[in-house]
């Protein structure tokens, strides 16, 4: 009867610190999206996001999230236009935790020419 005892109060707390361990991980997760979205939102103010996103400049989106937020270390901005990608796509399939934040822009004055920004997150 003892030996079932432990093995339950093992399990249990084996599951415990699982649970806990992933809970924090999507907090850290949803965390970062807000503060990357936040940083788009503001280069959106400042009018700066559309031409950056249709001179295909992910540079400028590196450094701005960099220097915005220097604790976020891995992210890696991707610009798509109507049939593929405009730049290249990162090399993160041995990632678990990995979440995306896409914004679109549909044109240019009066042209229509969609692009779409994703931002590519991991753990």
């Amino acid at each position: 009867m003892v030996e079932v005892s432990i093995s339950i109060v093992i399990i249990s707390l084996f599951l415990i610190v699982f649970m806990n361990q992933n809970y924090e991980s999507q907090n850290r997760m949803q965390k970062n999206k807000d503060e990357v979205f936040s940083v788009l939102l503001s280069l959106e103010r400042k009018n700066e996001l559309r031409d950056i996103i249709f001179s295909n400049n992910v540079n400028k989106i590196n450094q701005t999230i960099s220097s915005s937020i220097p604790k976020l270390k891995r992210f890696y901005p991707v610009i798509f236009n109507k049939t593929t990608n405009v730049t290249v796509l990162p090399n993160i399939n041995d990632k678990r935790n990995v979440a995306v934040i896409e914004y679109l822009i549909s044109g240019e004055y009066g042209k229509y020419d969609p692009r779409i920004l994703k931002i590519f997150l991991w753990d």
